[in-house]
């Protein structure tokens, strides 16, 4: 009998890869490879002294005593699939595997544990023939692996609901596949906050003192308050990491200082808590939505900016009884409730006290300059030599960490003394311009300029430059807008400003660089660029690049390429509005129409009606001011944007616009994009019905001429909405099944799934179950594999009627509980033909439980995520199925 590992287990958890669809197209041949893939790890886990203590579905468990156990049984059972002969016709099944070391609590064979729920998360992010180890079992493993097998580092990644980001490896060895697409690991997490490249040092005494106050019943706000550089963002991350596991649902922290218009802040929130405002919701409303339920600690951090939303905070508080929120701001809020505690400066030995070696090593402030001189100095120490030199530096620096930070990047050319006597003449001489500041904040700014007095004269014209971006720079960016005339590499620079402290580096989302600037220094570096009379020519170029960034993604939304389009178009949004405002204000108002009339898509598949319809405001006020290919273009954006807000007669007097302006001008595309924007805007005049399919047809004729697919997909699916709309379900069916091939064969994947929501749609109305299942199998994980998840809300609701049908009320119901607590949380509203269905089958659902039993199945499915309630409705039509239930009529 195999021993019940104890102590310090290693724990293998795997998973079949697409397993599910794979079901859904191979049900005979997936009976016979799942019984050889069964057989393939249950060998390769018994076979080094491992204990399968669970399987789930095509899920295996297993516990090792030992870290090179388990990893030999990882090798062997993804060598042995590789290998395996997989029945005819099929795909080979691929398994994502995770490996992790801890302590665990052993209850009758089974285990329990927070290191289960790391190891797995840690699968679940893995991909197929791919196996991913943690920090912990990396660290077991250092000195033993076999020969040829190495641990490659895939650096630090948060995973889902756990607090601590993981340093993750991946196994690499002989005949297994090496290379795979990164990590994707930033999806629902519970504990939001930017991983910080320097510890925590300091502050026990503030920490303890905040979070004493923080825990009293009656405060539920607290502003951290100080001048710039004091602390204040470290000292609220360290708190928010403390209590983490306070608070139910976590904690999201939501940094300010990229955000320059303070009606902005909603939006901010909304996009850290992935919930934007959807259709017409104001922001407001749509943030007190996604939190009122919530218990939670949001920190927003630098509010001084946008103080004119301090109601803002007041009215969240309000809304959301179980949120408690920390500020970080130069100044108090100033609304009801609010407590405030004074970041003090960091701790130093007392003026004119005899002080020794030991005790200065302990003084915050020391400890701080002397752990970040050795971060660019290895040799450097804290002796008697240079103690004192150390301790009137930091007193002179006020004690400020930021300002200490920016001194102590210097340790690599300086001695404590020459940095003394440096900071000395700067402070004792340069602070004329700045004496209307409070001392803190003179000493900051002067810390500041020191450090940019010692940059080349290269580095300091480039760090001026960088500050005409907003919130964040790429690599690219920064090289196309501030490299002209420069005579160091862009890239050279960047490194040496964040070698100095002056600039932060982040990681953008596909792993490459990104560059930010703290606050205070971004103040400074704006500050000195107006002064070198480079603005107006930086900011010409920011617009030109971002345009040029907008042109060259934007018609891609459309395609195969759309969710990478999105992801690098996202973190970009500020400097995105930066370029627009310039634009219209005077910049170039044609190029910025033109951006804006491109970026719908974006806004569209964003849910960013309302940033959508304010921009396109802005660029149908200038009229004649822009050329007509590109009027053209905004009008027909605006139209678009009105039917997703179920505006029909507005989308009908834009379209027209744009239809007249687009013929003048004659350009065909032009021409096909109007035409079946405006030919759908007629879905609610049946009187009218034919001449908008009409104009439709027409767009779709013209964009076959033009071969044109994301058009014709487009004119197509419009059509069929119609159709639909207006009980014309069997012209509907045929454009929708013509349809799907096109979407198909240009990789449009979110066309392709409207589709099958679509035709499951149709067979609803006809009854049919068969073709309704069948559709919403397919629908249901193509949606959640590429998170669309509107169709994946859709599928539930429609394998809730299913069971309906079938006398599983109660199943029904939470299915339903699901589907409608997602329109809640993102404030998303159906299109007007789907939202008819949808009140249709919430309506029969409802009539099979009494309205107590169907409020408390309902709650328990609100609580579900979307993947928990897709494998409910997965398990129990797989079991109406082999029930041989027969459809309903």
């Amino acid at each position: 009998m195999t021993r019940i590992p104890s102590g310090t287990i290693t724990f293998l958890f795997t998973d079949i890869v697409g397993s599910t669809r794979l079901w859904q197209q191979y049900p005979q041949q997936m009976v016979v490879a799942l019984r050889e893939h069964d057989r393939i790890l249950r060998q390769a886990i018994e076979g080094q002294d491992g204990y399968v203590f669970k399987t789930v579905g095509d899920a295996f468990y297993g516990a090792f005593q030992t870290a090179t156990a388990a990893l030999a049984a990882a090798l062997a059972a993804q060598r042995g699939l590789a290998a395996a002969q997989w029945p005819e016709g099929m795909p080979a099944l691929q398994a994502r595997m995770g490996l992790h070391s801890g302590a665990a609590d052993e209850r009758e064979g089974d285990y329990f544990g927070p290191a289960l729920n790391r190891v797995a998360r840690l699968m679940s992010v893995a991909q197929g023939g791919q196996v991913l180890v943690s920090s912990a079992a990396t660290y077991l493993l250092r000195d033993i692996l076999p020969e040829g097998v190495f641990l490659r580092d895939l650096g630090q990644h948060r995973l889902k609901d756990l607090p601590e980001p993981e340093t993750i490896f991946q196994l690499v060895a002989p005949e297994l596949a090496d290379q795979f697409a990164p990590l994707h690991t930033s999806l629902d997490r519970k504990v939001v906050l930017p991983v910080k490249a320097t510890p925590f040092l300091g502050r026990e005494r503030e920490l303890e003192e905040a979070i004493a106050l923080l825990s009293r019943p009656e405060v539920r706000l607290l502003t951290l308050t100080g001048v710039g550089g004091t602390g204040k963002t470290r000292l609220s991350l360290q708190m928010a990491a403390v209590l983490a596991d306070s608070f139910a649902d976590g904690v999201l922290f939501v940094d300010l200082s990229p955000v320059s218009d303070w009606t902005r802040v909603a939006d901010t929130i909304l996009a850290a808590l992935d919930t934007p405002a959807r259709g017409e919701e104001a922001p407001e409303s749509a943030l007190q939505s996604a939190l009122r339920e919530r218990e939670m600690l949001l920190v927003l951090d630098n509010y001084e900016q946008v103080i004119p939303a301090a109601a803002l905070v007041g009215s969240l508080l309000q809304a959301a009884p179980r949120l408690t929120i920390v500020v970080t701001s130069r100044e108090r809020l100033n609304i009801y409730g609010e407590v405030t505690y004074a970041v003090p400066p960091l701790g130093l030995p007392e003026p004119g006290t005899a002080v020794s070696l030991e005790s200065a090593a302990q003084s915050e402030a020391v400890t701080l300059f002397v752990s970040r001189a050795q971060a660019v100095n290895q040799s450097f120490v804290l002796d008697e030599s240079n103690m004192s030199d150390v301790i009137e530096l930091c007193r002179r620096l006020d004690g400020l960490p930021l300002a200490i930070e920016l001194a102590a990047a210097r340790s690599r050319l300086f001695a404590p003394a020459a940095l003394l006597e440096r900071l000395d003449r700067l402070l004792g001489t340069s602070s004329g311009g700045l004496r209307d500041l409070p001392q803190r904040q003179q000493t900051l700014r002067g810390a500041i300029g020191w450090s940019y007095d010692l940059l080349s004269a290269d580095e300091q014209q480039l760090f001026r430059r960088l500050a005409v971006f907003h919130g964040g720079r790429s690599l690219e960016a920064a090289e196309a807008v501030c490299g002209r005339g420069l005579e160091l590499e862009v890239w050279e620079g960047l490194e040496s400003l964040f070698d100095k402290s002056l600039l932060v580096r982040a990681e953008g989302p596909f792993g490459e660089p990104r560059f930010v600037m703290l606050e205070t220094i971004q103040e400074y570096a704006g500050a000195a660029l107006e002064s070198s009379g480079e603005a107006e020519a930086l900011r010409e170029r920011h617009a030109a690049f971002f345009y040029d960034l907008v042109a060259r993604t934007a018609p891609g939304l459309r395609g195969a390429q759309s969710r990478q389009l999105m992801m690098i178009l996202q973190p970009e949004q500020e400097n995105i509005r930066a370029a627009l405002s310039w634009c219209l204000d005077g910049g170039d108002v044609e190029q910025g129409a033109a951006m804006i009339a491109a970026l719908s898509d974006f806004w569209l598949y964003s849910y960013g009606h309302g940033e959508a319809v304010q921009w396109l405001g802005r660029a149908l006020a200038l009229k004649a001011r822009v050329s007509a290919p590109t009027r053209a273009a905004v009008l027909t954006a605006a139209s678009k944007l009105a039917l997703f807000r179920l505006k029909a007669e507005e989308g009908r007097t834009y379209g027209r616009d744009a239809l007249a302006i687009a013929q003048e001008v004659g350009e065909k595309s032009a021409i096909a994009w109007a035409m079946i924007w405006l030919g759908a805007s007629y879905y609610d005049l049946p009187a009218s019905l034919d001449e908008g399919l009409h104009l439709a047809g027409e767009g779709v004729r013209l964009f076959k001429e033009l071969e044109l697919d994301v058009g014709i997909s487009q004119g197509l699916n419009i059509e069929g909405e119609m159709l639909r709309y207006n009980g014309r379900l069997a012209e509907a069916e045929a454009a929708y099944k013509e349809l799907v091939p096109i979407a198909q064969a240009t990789g449009e994947v979110r066309r392709e799934v409207m589709q099958y929501g679509n035709l499951a749609m149709i067979a609803y109305e006809r009854r049919n179950e068969t073709e309704l299942v069948d559709y919403a199998l397919t629908l249901l994980p193509l949606s959640l594999e590429n998170a669309i998840e509107d169709t994946a809300v859709l599928a539930l609701e429609l394998i809730a009627v299913v069971l309906h049908w079938h006398d599983r009320h109660e199943l029904a119901a939470t299915l339903v509980g699901a589907a409608q607590a997602w329109y809640e949380r993102t404030a998303t509203v159906a299109q007007a033909g789907d939202a008819l269905i949808e009140r249709r089958i919430i309506a029969e659902v409802r009539s099979g439980l009494d309205e107590e039993a169907y409020q408390r199945a309902q709650q328990a499915g609100s609580r579900l995520t979307l993947q928990d309630a897709a494998d409910i409705a997965f398990a129990e039509v797989r079991r109406l199925r082999e029930e041989g239930a027969t459809p309903a009529p």
